[in-house]
């Protein structure tokens, strides 16, 4: 597929000085790069702020998801729920939020916190991805076989050897594959640390990279995009591998559930950890959010708290008074809409190839390949790779909306397939069999039988791409042209040092509350219809006339 395949293999051969108007094969962009003192810093940077969010991820979602699974904790599904909206909030909000709470007269200022800093980065993260640790240990637990625990007790283990021999193991693989996402998704990170840690000149890759194409490097992020989507990629198949080996493990039972695990009494720190631990969500969570909303409605962020300095105009001057801000909201909207729509029509067709068309072993294979691979491949890699790939002809779309579409085309891709690939498999063929038979062709069968049933996937898939358009930032920050600003745009030239930190808390609020509304509409399909309704009424409509 042109728009996933071709810029990165022209990206790729870039990096070796083969071009489109020039031959010279050459390794000097990487001996530029490993000769360069500031890619291993930032290398390093990556790694050890990988490493850390992963450690703590896992720290804080295992201890609640042991508190959930394994106690007689009380509200467990508001913690559950909790816990889910720390995943939800967009991670960049999340640092601003930080910014407004531990600066100047931030409600945390008093202790004195270095915000502009790649601890601070790694905070951040960590609270945005340890909700990833907490569903997939908790996944895990409710899995296990209790016949196993109760057989290792009656043989004298203690809970330390249980939790060491027994839990351990069983749960190990979950814990690996999600322990990469996490890895991957830290090292993939932008905007959190385009936000926190370029003020203090900290960088890791992938600021790296931006800085160089800001400066005009282009050889050195040319090789530096190269080696981290490598890098990237090696994680994502790593992954993969340990989900399916996963997946495809006895260690689990499914007539046992989470109801049945015994649970240990907390008697009379009950009332304690769960004072710390609605503690840590009011500081993490609730804070940070409250912070957002209140300045958004402030005149001033830097005058004191009072109905002489409250305002609606923050969130009108979106919408009435600032052409920017409108422009930039309307192009959000259609720009999402437009790129997810044809992800989605690339999905149903790529769906179609490797389901229904039983020829082709090896095209089926690369297509399952373009479809996923976006999807490990941070999006400043893919900004990079759209630079090169549609500046020059034959398909200049440089400086035209066209190519901030094909990308978010790209990294649309991904969700729509993936929720669609996995809705196909429960479809029964011979119902498009009995379609053909009387008198539907092989598309139209897949049309009228199998799409109507692919719709909740569809759907699902488009509002998440949507969403996940609306708040990017990296590809919109490399790619937008003068009128064609974005959301993401304005959320990351929109500094604090400029006066428009009210504004940009009303576009976050209002970035916070399409995120909700999405995810609840993701839940909300349902399918209403069972398959055999679809299939008559496909076939019905497809019986040739009597004359």
């Amino acid at each position: 597929m042109i728009v996933v395949l071709y810029p990165l293999l022209l990206m790729l051969l870039n990096s070796f000085g083969i071009s489109q108007k020039a031959f010279n094969p050459t390794l000097d962009y990487y001996f530029k790069a490993f000769n360069n003192k500031g890619f291993f810093e930032a290398l390093k940077n990556t790694v050890f702020l990988a490493v850390g969010v992963t450690f703590f991820s896992f720290l804080t979602g295992g201890l609640l998801a042991f508190l959930v699974k394994r106690t007689d904790i009380v509200l467990k599904k508001l913690i559950r729920h909790l816990v889910l909206i720390s995943f939800i909030v967009p991670s960049y909000i999340m640092a601003m939020a930080w910014i407004q709470l531990t600066t100047q007269n931030g409600l945390l200022s008093f202790f004195n916190i270095e915000i502009y800093s790649l601890t601070a980065v790694g905070l951040v993260m960590t609270l945005h991805l340890y909700p990833m640790a907490f569903l997939s240990i908790s996944n895990a637990i409710s899995k296990m076989d209790i016949s196993v625990e109760e057989a290792a007790r009656l043989d004298g283990c203690n809970n330390g050897k249980l939790i060491v021999h027994i839990i351990m193991p069983i749960i190990r693989p979950s814990i690996v594959s999600i322990g990469l996402f996490i890895f991957a998704k830290t090292v993939a990170c932008f905007g959190v640390a385009a936000l926190l840690a370029l003020p203090a000149r900290e960088y890791i890759l992938s600021t790296y990279i931006y800085k160089s194409m800001s400066s005009l490097d282009i050889k050195l992020a040319l090789s530096i995009s190269v080696i981290m989507m490598f890098l990237t990629c090696i994680l994502y198949v790593l992954q993969l591998k340990v989900s399916r080996k996963y997946d495809d493990s006895d260690v689990s039972t499914e007539n046992i559930g989470s109801n049945n695990l015994m649970r240990v009494r907390l008697g009379k720190n009950k009332f304690l950890i769960l004072t710390v631990v609605f503690l840590f969500f009011f500081v993490t969570l609730i804070l940070p959010l409250f912070t957002i909303i209140q300045t958004s409605l402030m005149k001033s962020w830097e005058m004191p708290v009072g109905l002489d300095n409250i305002t609606f105009e923050n969130y009108t001057n979106l919408f009435f008074n600032e052409d920017i801000f409108f422009r930039a909201i309307r192009n959000s909207i259609f720009f999402g809409a437009i790129a997810a729509t044809i992800a989605g029509i690339i999905s149903l067709l790529s769906v179609f190839i490797l389901n229904r068309i039983k020829k082709a072993r090896f095209s089926k294979s690369l297509i399952a390949f373009l479809c996923s691979i976006p999807m490990a491949i941070p999006e400043m890699i893919l900004a990079v790779a759209a630079v090169f790939a549609w500046m020059n002809p034959p398909l200049k779309l440089y400086n035209t909306p066209w190519i901030l579409i094909v990308s978010y085309i790209t990294v649309a891709i991904p969700f729509l397939f993936r929720n669609i690939s996995g809705l196909i498999k429960n479809v029964p063929y011979v119902y498009e069999e009995m379609a053909m038979t009387d008198g539907a062709s092989r598309y139209g069968a897949f049309w009228h039988v199998t799409v109507p049933q692919l719709r909740r996937g569809f759907n699902s898939g488009w509002i998440l791409a949507f969403l996940f358009i609306i708040k990017e930032i990296p590809i919109s920050s490399m790619l937008y042209s003068s009128g064609n600003e974005t959301v993401g745009v304005l959320l990351f030239n929109l500094r604090f040092d400029t006066g428009g930190i009210e504004t940009l808390s009303a576009i976050s609020v209002l970035i916070i509350l399409l995120t909700f509304a999405g995810k609840s509409l993701t839940g909300a399909f349902k399918p209403k219809r069972k398959v055999g309704f679809f299939s008559s009424k496909a076939t019905s409509c497809l019986k040739p006339k009597e004359k």
